[in-house]
């Protein structure tokens, strides 16, 4: 991080030591469950194509507090408890609007309001040469205001974490605290994961 101590105030995790809501309650709810279980019980916390994929790489969050206002036009507006946030960005906008043609060339889902909201953080990646990441949205997230747009971020191109997003509310208000998660960034499978 360019801020000091944002990473241990806010830190990206490794996705093994992030877990929704809704996992603990499966989790729960299966241990619940097996313990009355006459044989075999299928059950969702068992998915390995779920359950594993939340292993892979590391978690993104939010790096500040933030209230987002959509207007239903595809537009916009965004507030921070303090413009010391500002001085932090070093001159980036904190949240501004993709305007690279996203919104015109590429599909985006019908319930999306306007362009992607690109949300610079103060995060950087190194990484030996050629090494690639994947950034994905958080599969199953434990609310939809936004989702992070997939793609491959090449440190050796730019080595900024920065998320872009589709909002999914189209008009109204919606907020984004300190640490909650974004995006995954997955960088390889580990070989505990592989079968």
């Amino acid at each position: 991080s360019t801020i000091d101590g944002l990473a241990e105030t806010v830190p990206i995790v490794p996705a093994k030591d992030f877990r929704p809501n809704w996992m603990n309650r499966a989790r729960d709810d299966y241990k619940r469950k097996i313990s009355s279980a006459d044989g075999k019980l299928d059950h969702i916390y068992q998915c390995p194509g779920i359950f594993d994929l939340a292993k892979i790489g590391y978690i993104i969050p939010m790096w500040h507090d933030v209230l987002i206002e959509t207007t239903g036009t595809g537009d916009f507006k965004w507030t921070i408890p303090t413009s010391d946030i500002i001085d932090l960005s070093e001159g980036k906008d904190i949240i501004s609007r993709q305007v690279t043609g996203v919104e015109t060339l590429m599909p985006v889902r019908p319930w999306t309001s306007g362009a992607l909201l690109k949300i610079n953080t103060p995060w950087h990646i190194v990484a030996p040469r050629g090494v690639k990441f994947l950034m994905i949205p958080i599969a199953y997230p434990d609310s939809f205001e936004i989702e992070s747009s997939s793609g491959l971020l090449d440190p050796g191109v730019s080595s900024e974490i920065n998320i872009q997003a589709y909002c999914n509310i189209p008009q109204g208000k919606f907020y984004l605290k300190a640490g909650q998660p974004l995006a995954q960034l997955g960088d390889r499978i580990s070989p505990s994961l592989k079968r």
